[in-house]
C-alpha cells in the first residue's frame, strides 16, 4: 500500500493505494477483474471512500480491474485515533497501511488578555488560537486567518509592534495552535473584532477610552474642579505628559468685564481644575473642555502659577520644531489690556516668554505632536499699527492641507482712563495659502484701529499624515449667542475644536466689530462638537458681531 498519511478529522484523506504484486515485489496486473476488502483496526469510525474528496457512500471494498495493477480510495474519520488499514483479496496476502488521525480544531479564541484601561491610539498585541472544546489544537497545514472589525475603520491590523505594518489576515503555520499580531483602535466607541478561519471564528469586544473627552463645568466663584468623565461612569484618569486640554470659557448672562470669563484651567488626572480671580466677579462662567490623549506619539510639558513672571519654566523639555503652545490667564483687573491679552511664546525646549507680568496667573501647556511641523514667529513689530484693520505674514514654506494657526493677539497697553477700544485688541488669524497667513481685527470697521496691537505670536502647526483639518470662518452677529456649524463629518472620539486666536476664555476667541459698547467678552466662544457633522459655536449674550476662524482636527493615530 502507499505510505502512510496523517489527516484531521472530519477531512477527507490522500488516495490511499494498493498494489498486485509478485512474490518478489515487483508490480503485476491481475487477469480479470478484483475485489479488494478493506478493513481498519480499531474498525470505527474510519470509513471508506471509492471517490475523491470523500464522495458518494462509504464502501467496504473496491475493484482492480483486469489488467491494472492499482486501485485507490479514501478515507475519513470523525474522531482523532491511530489506525491501520487493511486492504485484502482472495488468494493474495494482505497489505496494511498507518493512517493517523488527529483532532481538527472546531473553534478559534482570542487568547491574550486586554490591558485596562484600553486606549484608542494605543498598540497592541494579540493571539488568536485554534482550539477544540475549549483545548488548544492544532493545525494540520497553514492556516489564513482574516480579521476584521465590525465599525469601519475603527481598529488596524498590524504584523508589528511599532503597528506600521498594516495587514487584514494572519496565518497560523502547520503544526500550531497560535499567531500573534498588532492592532490599534482608532475610534473610542465600542466595537468586536472577528477572526475567522476555516473551521470557525472568534471575537473580542472593545471598549476604548476616547482619544478625545470632552465635558462642560460651571465655574462658580474663583475656583471649580469638574470631572472628565461623567458621573456615574468609570473614572479613567488622563496620562499626565500624553495629554493636553483645550479650555474655553464664556459668561452665559453677559458681562461686561473681562475677568469674569477669564479662567485657567488645569489637567489633573480624573478631573480639571479651574481658577478666576477671587475678588470683584459679577457672574458664573462656563467652560467646555475637551481632553485629548495619546498614549504614543504626543508628549506635553507644564508650567502653572499663581502669579505671572517673565520667563516660565516647563516642567520638561519638548522639540520646538515639533510644539505648540495653549495658554490661559486671568487679569489682574477690570478692562481689557495688558494684563488680559498675554501672549506665551515657546522660546526653547523648557522655557516660555510671556508678554506681561501683570496677570494674575497662567496656565501654559507646551505640547509635542512627533510627525508635526511647527513654524512660529509674528508679523513686524507692531503687528497692527493705528489705522490699520490687517497683517499678514508670507513666504513661508509651504504647508500641507492638515495645518492650522494659533495665534495669541498681545498688547503693551495698560488701561488707566485711556480710550482703549477692546476690538482693536482682539484679532483672528487664518491660513491664507500654504505659505501665507492673514490676521485682522474689528470686522472692517475702522473705530477699532484707535490703538496700536502691540504683537500676534504665531505658530503654524503642519500635522503632516497625523491629522485631517478642516478651516471653518464663523460670523455671529451681535443677536445670535449660538449656531450649528455643519462641518464634513469626523469621529468625534478623535477629534478636537479649537479657534485660531487664544485671549480671554482660552482657546476660544476671534475678532468683535466693537458695536454697541463691546466689551472684550465679547469675543470669546466656545467650539462644541455635538456629533460627527456638526459644531455648535456658543457665546453669552454680547453687544457686537464676532468673527471667529473654527478648526476641526481629526487626529489619524
Amino acid at each position: 500500500m502507499s505510505a502512510s498519511q496523517t489527516i484531521t478529522t472530519n477531512l477527507c484523506s490522500a488516495s490511499l493505494v494498493v498494489e498486485s504484486r509478485t512474490f518478489l515485489g515487483f508490480p503485476t496486473p491481475v487477469l480479470s477483474n478484483l475485489t479488494v476488502g478493506l478493513t481498519s483496526a480499531p474498525s470505527t469510525p474510519l470509513q471508506f471512500y471509492a471517490g475523491a474528496g470523500c464522495i458518494g457512500p462509504p464502501v467496504t471494498s473496491v475493484v482492480m480491474l483486469a489488467g491494472q495493477s492499482r486501485v485507490s480510495f479514501f478515507a475519513r474519520s470523525s474522531a482523532a485515533n491511530m489506525f491501520i488499514v487493511t486492504a485484502s483479496a482472495s488468494g493474495l496476502l494482505s497489505a496494511n497501511q498507518d493512517l493517523t488521525v488527529t483532532q481538527a480544531p472546531t473553534s478559534l479564541a482570542f487568547a491574550a488578555a486586554l490591558p485596562s484601561p484600553l486606549r484608542a491610539g494605543a498598540c497592541l498585541p494579540a493571539t488568536v488560537e485554534s482550539r477544540h472544546n475549549g483545548a488548544a489544537t492544532t493545525v494540520l497545514s497553514d492556516t489564513n486567518v482574516a480579521l476584521t472589525v465590525d465599525v469601519a475603520d475603527g481598529t488596524r491590523f498590524f504584523t508589528d509592534p511599532s503597528c506600521t505594518s498594516m495587514t487584514t489576515s494572519v496565518t497560523i503555520a502547520a503544526g500550531s495552535t497560535t499567531a500573534g499580531f498588532f492592532f490599534k483602535p482608532r475610534s473610542g466607541v465600542p466595537m468586536v473584532l472577528t477572526a475567522t478561519a476555516p473551521f470557525g471564528a472568534g471575537t473580542l469586544g472593545l471598549s476604548p477610552v476616547p482619544i478625545v473627552r470632552r465635558g462642560r463645568c460651571t465655574l462658580r466663584g474663583s475656583s471649580q474642579t469638574c470631572s472628565i468623565d461623567p458621573l456615574g461612569l468609570p473614572q479613567t484618569a488622563a496620562t499626565l505628559g500624553r495629554a493636553f486640554l483645550i479650555a474655553q470659557s464664556i459668561v452665559p448672562l453677559g458681562t461686561s468685564t473681562p475677568l469674569d470669563v477669564e479662567a485657567r484651567c488645569r489637567l489633573q488626572g480624573v478631573d480639571i481644575s479651574c481658577q478666576r480671580r477671587g475678588g470683584g466677579l459679577t457672574s458664573d462662567a462656563e467652560t467646555h473642555f475637551q481632553v485629548v490623549e495619546l498614549p504614543t506619539g504626543l508628549t506635553v510639558r507644564t508650567a502653572s502659577s499663581g502669579s505671572c513672571g517673565t520667563n516660565v519654566n516647563l516642567n520638561g523639555q519638548v522639540d520646538v520644531n515639533r510644539s505648540f503652545v495653549l495658554k490661559s490667564v486671568i487679569g489682574s483687573g477690570t478692562n481689557l489690556d495688558e494684563d488680559d491679552a498675554v501672549s506665551a511664546t515657546l522660546i526653547g525646549p523648557s522655557t516660555v516668554l510671556l508678554s506681561s507680568n501683570a496677570c494674575d496667573g497662567y496656565e501654559v501647556q507646551a505640547v509635542q505632536f512627533d510627525g508635526a511641523s511647527v513654524v512660529r514667529g509674528q508679523p513686524l513689530l507692531p503687528a497692527m499699527s493705528s489705522g490699520s484693520l490687517t497683517a499678514g505674514v508670507t513666504g513661508l514654506a509651504p504647508a500641507s492641507s492638515a495645518t492650522l494657526v494659533l495665534s495669541q493677539p498681545s498688547t503693551d497697553v495698560r488701561f488707566i482712563g485711556l480710550p482703549l477700544a477692546p476690538c482693536s485688541v482682539q484679532a483672528r488669524a487664518e491660513v491664507a495659502s500654504p505659505s501665507e497667513l492673514r490676521f485682522s481685527r474689528g470686522m472692517g470697521r475702522s473705530a477699532c484701529t484707535n490703538n496700536t496691537l502691540a504683537r500676534i505670536p504665531y505658530e503654524r502647526v503642519d500635522f503632516g499624515s497625523q491629522a485631517r483639518v478642516w478651516s471653518y470662518n464663523l460670523s455671529l452677529s451681535q443677536s445670535t449667542e449660538s449656531f450649528p456649524l455643519a462641518i464634513s463629518a469626523v469621529d468625534p472620539t478623535r477629534t478636537f475644536v479649537l479657534t485660531s486666536s487664544q485671549q480671554l476664555g482660552g482657546q476660544g476667541s476671534g475678532e468683535a466689530d466693537g458695536t454697541l459698547g463691546a466689551t472684550g467678552p465679547d469675543g470669546a466662544v466656545q467650539t462644541v462638537l455635538l456629533n460627527a457633522s456638526t459644531v455648535e459655536v456658543r457665546r453669552g449674550p454680547a453687544s457686537s458681531a464676532v468673527l471667529v476662524t473654527v478648526y476641526v482636527v481629526q487626529l489619524e493615530p
